[in-house]
């Protein structure tokens, strides 16, 4: 996974059918043909499983490929009055959300071409670890995963997302510790990740960029935008402008000034108040 531009760069799409019902999705994969070449040009490649059951692990090892500009899935599931239609079609959401979730947290740690059993294995626990770190000293996660982006020597610029009040502040140098072996851990992993196409292995400055391209440095947050449109409702636009300048460049390293403004923690006297942190989907 990479950023949405040179996702779109790739020249194909894959189209996965379940043919239980065969006639029906017929019309669904022919529909979508014929509005997809009005969009794009890109080659669509066909594959068929024998029922929605099957989708989410067949769209799991397509995107692995990396490939495909996107995967399309499409199926049947009928209501014959029984509990299996739900049941069915429960699991093929929850398994194609996994399959994203477990993609997303790969590319966003630089690791989705690991290739081996045990890398994976040692990618769970890795992962694992993280989230536990993660609950037991608070982290902003834009500004963790961007600093982490870098390929840090150590866990010092790390520690620019880390928030007070937590586990490290009553036992730093044992959470420091365990930051430090995490992070070893982390690097040998991705120094084992490689394409299998590549003909050499990754430089840091590749891996730092790759992962620059997944994790955004600026986000919108609701007390970014609050100011913002109050003063738009007194007739002041400048800060409506200037967040839209700010937020169209996500990925980019922008002025210092825009940094200092804008890639920072929460101030603590948001803590108490919810629905800050992030510009959420209601408002």
């Amino acid at each position: 996974m990479t950023n949405f531009t040179e996702i779109a760069s790739r020249d194909r799409v894959a189209f996965i059918q379940a043919c239980w019902h065969r006639d029906i999705v017929d019309v669904l994969r022919d529909s979508f043909k014929e509005e997809f070449a009005k969009l794009s040009d890109k080659q669509i490649d066909f594959y068929e499983v024998p029922g929605a059951y099957e989708i989410p692990l067949h769209c799991k090892a397509l995107a692995a490929t990396g490939k495909y500009a996107a995967v399309v899935a499409g199926g049947l599931v009928v209501d014959g009055g029984i509990y299996r239609h739900d049941f069915v079609g429960r699991t093929v959401i929850d398994g194609l959300m996994q399959a994203q979730m477990e993609k997303m947290w790969a590319a966003k740690l630089g690791l989705s071409t690991l290739n081996t059993a045990s890398h994976k294995a040692l990618y769970n626990v890795m992962l694992s670890e993280l989230v536990t770190l993660m609950i037991q000293t608070p982290v902003d996660y834009t500004i963790f995963f961007r600093e982490l982006s870098s390929v840090p020597d150590d866990i010092g610029p790390l520690k620019k997302s880390f928030y007070n009040n937590s586990a490290h502040d009553t036992a730093p140098k044992e959470m420091d510790k365990r930051w430090a072996e995490w992070l070893a851990k982390w690097k040998t992993l991705l120094n084992s990740a490689s394409d299998a196409n590549a003909t050499s292995p990754r430089s840091s400055e590749e891996i730092s960029r790759q992962m620059k391209l997944v994790n955004p440095k600026y986000i919108l947050r609701e007390w970014f935008v609050v100011p913002a449109y109050q003063q738009a409702t007194a007739g002041n636009y400048s800060l409506i402008r200037e967040l839209q300048d700010v937020m169209t460049q996500p990925y980019a390293e922008q002025l210092k000034d825009v940094e200092d403004k804008y890639y920072r923690l929460k101030p603590p006297e948001f803590f108490e108040v919810g629905g800050l942190s992030h510009l959420s989907c209601s408002s």
